[in-house]
């Protein structure tokens, strides 16, 4: 419902607020992740306690075969923040 106090918080209070995040932050937060992001993500992951998923490939594989699997990783995590969809089976991982 639409109320004065409604007009009031939107054309006088809400103006006033601060942003937390910038046009220009905002600009660089949509842009697709690089190859180099990607790769900083991964690496950033050795030493922590990351566990493989159900299909066994640890860590390392993924490192090893970075020419290759890198640039397939880079297109998968853009494509999966650009439709907000991502397979279920991805977020698992196995115990060992």
């Amino acid at each position: 419902m639409f109320t004065t106090d409604s007009l009031y918080k939107k054309q006088v209070i809400l103006p006033t607020v601060q942003y937390k995040v910038t046009y220009v932050m905002a600009f660089h937060l949509l842009q697709p992740f690089t190859f180099q992001d990607v790769f900083s993500a991964t690496k950033s992951l050795i030493g922590k306690d990351v566990f493989p998923g159900k299909d066994g490939i640890k860590l390392y594989f993924y490192l090893n075969y970075w020419d290759f699997l890198g640039p397939l990783l880079t297109r998968a995590v853009n494509l999966i923040f650009l439709t907000s969809n991502m397979r279920t089976e991805w977020t698992k991982g196995t115990y060992i």
